[in-house]
């Protein structure tokens, strides 16, 4: 898209930046335009959460993932380039 940024909708902006994602000056530009096109009434989202409780949420989500990440390095074993499952004796 050669097009100047300022002169595209909304939608050929997104389309623009996930066609252009790898390119990291480009997609900014895009994203810069964008979010400056956002108007004053849209509604900022608050939320009814302290940080304590965000925090909490965070470490049990994080928890979570490092249990699912050695559980599949205990059940698959790299051999090469490959994944392989481990045998069991």
């Amino acid at each position: 898209m050669n097009k100047n940024l300022d002169e595209t909708t909304n939608n050929e902006l997104k389309i623009y930046i996930k066609e252009n994602r790898h390119n990291e000056q480009a997609c900014h530009e895009a994203i810069k335009r964008l979010m400056n096109r956002r108007s004053a009434d849209t509604p900022q989202y608050s939320y009814d959460i302290s940080t304590e409780e965000m925090e909490t949420i965070f470490k049990a989500k994080l928890q979570s993932l490092s249990i699912i990440r050695l559980i599949v390095t205990n059940i698959i074993t790299p051999i090469g380039n490959e994944m392989h499952p481990r045998r069991w004796l």
